[in-house]
């Protein structure tokens, strides 16, 4: 991004701040200072494009009850892009940061994200087989 569409997004953020309702003077401002069509253009395509990851980011929010584990920006980005997908749900994101508290773990990166969503999911997996087993013992004993 070069310069120009710098300042044409610093002068859009700080005239939509003091007066959101006349944008489209804005645009005749900015053409009247010397910016062409295209770098206005550019320029509202990256603001809008920056609104849309704001307002995502603000959407999903760690509970207080995990707020003692620093979550880096890339497994947080990963958390949401999985929950954005359907890989895991709400009920599942808690299950991984209970699981955090439970270990004690106080920084999670990508690596360490994806290292406890597989050691949970083994450990969900083994005690499903054996509630499975266990149910299929007792149904058994019964018939005799």
């Amino acid at each position: 991004m070069n310069n120009r569409i710098l300042e044409i997004i610093e002068f859009i953020e700080e005239r939509m701040a003091d007066s959101p309702e006349l944008a489209f003077y804005i645009m005749e401002e900015l053409i009247t200072e010397g910016y062409n069509q295209d770098e206005i253009e550019e320029a509202i395509t990256w603001i809008e494009t920056y609104q849309q990851v704001r307002e995502m980011e603000s959407f999903f929010e760690i509970s207080k009850n995990f707020q003692s584990i620093n979550v880096k920006d890339d497994a947080y980005n990963y958390l949401v892009k999985s929950l954005e997908d359907g890989l895991i749900d709400d009920e599942y994101f808690d299950d991984l940061l209970s699981y955090c508290l439970l270990k004690d773990y106080k920084e999670i990166d990508l690596q360490k994200i994806i290292s406890i969503n597989i050691e949970l999911k083994s450990i969900k997996f083994d005690l499903a087989k054996e509630a499975r087993a266990n149910f299929r013992a007792y149904s058994n004993n019964k018939d005799c």
